[in-house]
């Protein structure tokens, strides 16, 4: 339990009859160093039996290590996801902070193939355990896999609440010349050119913009395609309709 902290160290409580030190840069995440406050628990090892000045050396570090052990261990048995910080781009992949360096191999940093996987060097993200041996301590570690999971749960709560001839919110997520792909919650359907306006077909970027909130009318979907066709025009009536009266 923490007694205080100094710009050096953080003196602690371990139940003895005399305290322990942690060193400042034994905490290898300085946020979590920066929120400890008289009174928190932190979760240490006994590092050296003689005492330095008049206190017992304590590490942060090995506890982490050991308690990230266990903790990729139980995840690689049961399919569970590990939290990491990825710290630097190596030889066919990333290298990712879970308490001990694990690897993620490129063909693991995403659904789809990622160009410089380098933007992800910083970002504390999910990961799959895929390969772990306990005596060696490698662990490959994947994205990808959490990705999917994340999609599908996506994928069966949108699809889960379309109704042909409903309304629905989207943002515009992208634009192409025969359509504009809107995204509805994770899933994307498509706006298809000649469904955007009862005027003439062209160009979608001429009615939308990329980032743009809209309300579409849901006109078809099937769910085992992942295939969503949204209409914008129908929202308005069909100038056509009654054109033998006019």
């Amino acid at each position: 339990r923490v007694i205080k902290r100094t710009p050096t160290h953080v003196l602690v409580d371990v139940g003895f009859k005399t305290e322990g030190l942690i060193l400042n840069e034994d905490f290898s995440d300085p946020a979590a160093l920066d929120k400890l406050n008289p009174g928190d628990e932190v979760e240490t090892m006994l590092e050296k039996t003689d005492l330095k000045d008049g206190y017992l050396v304590l590490s942060k570090r090995r506890a982490d290590a050991v308690r990230a052990v266990e903790d990729l261990d139980r995840a690689y048995e049961r399919g569970l996801s590990v939290t990491g910080t990825v710290v630097e781009r190596t030889r066919g992949g990333l290298n990712v902070d879970v308490g001990i360096l694990a690897f993620l191999p490129e063909s693991h940093v995403d659904i789809r193939p990622v160009r410089d996987p380098s933007g992800l060097i910083g970002q504390t993200l999910k990961f799959r355990v895929v390969k772990f041996d306990r005596k060696t301590e490698n662990a490959v570690l994947s994205r990808k896999l959490v990705l999917q999971d994340e999609r599908e749960k996506k994928k069966k709560r949108v699809f889960g609440s379309l109704v042909k001839g409903e309304k629905v919110a989207g943002r515009v997520k992208s634009l192409t010349n025969f359509g504009a792909f809107v995204d509805l919650g994770g899933i994307e359907g498509l706006l298809h050119v000649s469904d955007i306006s009862w005027g003439k077909s062209t160009h979608p970027s001429e009615h939308l913009t990329v980032g743009q909130e809209v309300e579409v009318v849901v006109l078809d979907f099937n769910e085992r395609d992942e295939k969503i066709s949204l209409g914008l025009k129908q929202l308005t009536p069909d100038p056509w309709a009654n054109i033998a009266e006019k």
